[in-house]
């Protein structure tokens, strides 16, 4: 058994992308991990050819494929359900872990007795220069559980955490936003967070992943998740929020 499984769900991506995305995982200096793919997208026969190759050259590849695209979250709790590691680690289709992400995640959390973390990142654009050289957050457990009410700090596709942690809260929420609504579960059943002050992976920035409308809902089912989490709504639903705030604006 592999003490890390890292999971990842693959669209559309460039075949340049991908691939610098799955090698950044194959060439990682820690190496006893299982690297699970789910290809989201089995209409791509160019994506789907990419991985098989990568499949057949390393055995750490677990590649699966959803019969229809299914977005996100179905492929990551899909993923989750083969994960046979002690830790999980997410990543991203068009994302790079630098060398040492692992290696540096598995010590940090390890060292500090932590149960969830993710890390600095420096966000590139789609051609892969840089932007940002190094995103920082906050590191210790009380900075982070302050911060999270706010916004959140742990950078999903960076995180890893112990599988014990999935194990007890269950798979993503399909209907919020799966990672903040996760990480205030796991903040609520008192798990200890952690962020290590290095960057461990270069996000790449995409101008047309989400459109405004989308990343509008998103912003309110966080607020929502915010006040909830925080005694504020008693009960409400996050349909009668979404449905009191557009009958205000149209008032």
């Amino acid at each position: 058994m592999s003490l890390i499984s890292v999971i990842m769900s693959v669209y559309n991506e460039p075949e340049a992308i991908l691939s610098a995305a799955v090698e950044s995982i194959l060439k990682q200096t820690f190496r006893d991990f299982e690297f699970i793919i789910v290809m989201d997208s089995p209409e791509n026969e160019t994506n789907k050819s990419v991985l098989a190759e990568y499949a057949k050259a390393d055995e750490r590849i677990n590649l699966l494929f959803n019969e229809k695209n299914e977005g996100l979250t179905f492929s990551l709790n899909r993923a989750l359900q083969h994960a046979k590691g002690v830790y999980i680690a997410r990543m991203d289709a068009d994302d790079v872990s630098l060398p040492l992400r692992l290696e540096l995640q598995k010590d940090w959390l390890e060292k500090n007795s932590l149960d969830f973390i993710g890390g600095y990142v420096q966000t590139i654009s789609q051609s892969g220069a840089v932007i940002n050289n190094c995103i920082k957050v906050p590191v210790d457990n009380s900075r982070i559980r302050k911060k999270m009410l706010v916004n959140n700090c742990v950078f999903h596709p960076a995180w890893f955490l112990k599988k014990a942690v999935f194990d007890d809260i269950g798979k993503y929420d399909t209907k919020y936003v799966e990672d903040y609504e996760f990480i205030l579960k796991a903040m609520k059943k008192g798990y200890v967070f952690g962020n290590v002050p290095e960057v461990v992976l270069q996000y790449r920035m995409s101008a047309g992943s989400i459109s405004r409308s989308s990343l509008f809902v998103q912003y309110l089912r966080m607020r929502w998740l915010q006040k909830t989490y925080c005694g504020k709504l008693n009960g409400v639903t996050i349909e009668d929020y979404e449905n009191k705030y557009y009958s205000e604006k149209n008032a």
